[in-house]
């Protein structure tokens, strides 16, 4: 057998996918030649790495997040106008927020009485002076004018 056949077939040989006869003379040759010993050495840790990396689970969220990732970089435009919209979105809602309560309190208008001016500076008086009834008959105090 000779070295060639030797380098065409060794990964034939290291998946046992060699029939008896052949595979008795390749490791034959293997004892007698120390080249393709050494090349069979090489072969079979890279047979061990292509092994190890078969059994390898790729992660399960890896494609979603290089997309993600590569997003901006394929279509620059549209993440601008994304966030442009976002913010234009968030924008309008606060403007109708605001606008429907103005809206409504203009209608509805308050549903608790109005107090009169004199009235709240009796209530502001009673409450600086500690007074807890305090009466202006005479309206001396507070007259309108």
């Amino acid at each position: 057998m000779e070295c060639a056949y030797i380098h065409d077939y060794v990964f034939a040989y290291l998946e046992n996918e060699l029939p008896a006869g052949e595979r008795a003379e390749f490791a034959n040759h293997l004892h007698s030649c120390t080249a393709c010993r050494s090349f069979m050495v090489i072969m079979e840790s890279i047979e061990k790495v292509i092994d190890s990396e078969r059994s390898l689970e790729p992660e399960p969220f890896h494609e979603t997040r290089l997309l993600e990732y590569l997003e901006p970089v394929m279509n620059p435009h549209r993440s601008v106008v994304g966030w442009k919209l976002q913010v234009a979105g968030i924008i309008a809602g606060i403007v109708l927020a605001i606008s429907t309560g103005i809206t409504i309190g203009m209608i509805g208008g308050s549903k608790y009485p109005k107090e009169n001016k004199t009235d709240l500076m009796m209530s502001s008086m009673k409450s600086s002076l500690f007074i807890t009834d305090f009466v202006d008959d005479d309206k001396t105090f507070f007259s309108e004018k």
